[in-house]
């Protein structure tokens, strides 16, 4: 049931859009959107995030995570279809995914590990030479793109300069907000969400990050088996996964 007034506003704006009464019921969010779960009146269900704040580089970026999350589903990625999205005349983004009819779990056990370093390996196969991401929008987003572009690029030079590793590591688009909350198990399967924060780095940084989680580092050596059965490391990836965590160095990678 419709129970604020944005709420009220969304549903009226989706239902018109579709032609249908459109319900929404609120789900937790994160921090810069509110997210709802959508009924139409045929009973099909959608998740539909509305950008919180009026600011041009934030709508930018919701923006560049839709269309992100849109290529990889695209590759056969287990991730939401993103089956719309849309500017309102306040600047506001609003995104449609598909609801993904599953679960999220709150500690690994050996078979929930395997599945998400799967889904992690996948996701870096997929995007591993992936950085024409950006797609023409509007002019008034001409800026943004070359302050996230100018930005990425001060990053990579301060990182080759302080970061030894930098240079020798493989590198590509990564999610970097993995934790088991941006998991979701749909028949034994691991299925990624929330892609707002992606951005080029070393995939095993982003690996390491989710390991090192309170609830993960039991579980290492299973992440690792699962993503390795998709995506081989090579030595220098090696060498940084057991300087950060010394104990699976006798593990066979």
């Amino acid at each position: 049931m419709v129970n604020n007034k944005k709420q009220a506003e969304i549903s009226a704006i989706l239902t018109q859009r579709y032609n249908q009464h459109i319900e929404l019921t609120e789900l937790r969010g994160g921090r810069d959107k509110d997210v709802y779960l959508a009924k139409k009146c045929n009973g099909q269900n959608f998740v539909v995030l509305v950008n919180k704040k009026n600011n041009i580089m934030r709508r930018y970026r919701t923006l560049l995570s839709n269309d992100f999350q849109k290529r990889i589903y695209d590759k056969g990625l287990e991730v939401p279809d993103v089956i719309d999205i849309f500017e309102l005349n306040n600047g506001i983004i609003v995104a449609c995914h598909t609801y993904l009819q599953g679960k999220q779990i709150e500690n690994l056990d050996k078979n929930t590990a395997q599945q998400c370093g799967i889904v992690i390996a996948r996701m870096h196969n997929m995007v591993a030479s992936g950085n024409n991401y950006y797609n023409k929008y509007p002019i008034k987003y001409v800026f943004c793109g070359l302050i996230k572009y100018i930005t990425n690029k001060m990053r990579w030079i301060k990182d080759v300069i302080f970061d030894e590793n930098w240079k020798k590591l493989p590198q590509g688009l990564c999610h970097r907000d993995l934790n088991l909350t941006n998991f979701i198990f749909i028949d034994n399967t691991a299925y990624l969400i929330d892609f707002d924060r992606h951005r080029l780095w070393p995939f095993v940084y982003e690996l390491c990050r989710f390991l090192k989680g309170k609830e993960n580092v039991d579980f290492a050596e299973d992440i690792l088996k699962g993503y390795s059965s998709v995506r081989k490391f090579n030595d220098e990836e090696i060498k940084y996964i057991v300087k950060k965590f010394p104990h699976l160095s006798e593990i066979n990678f």
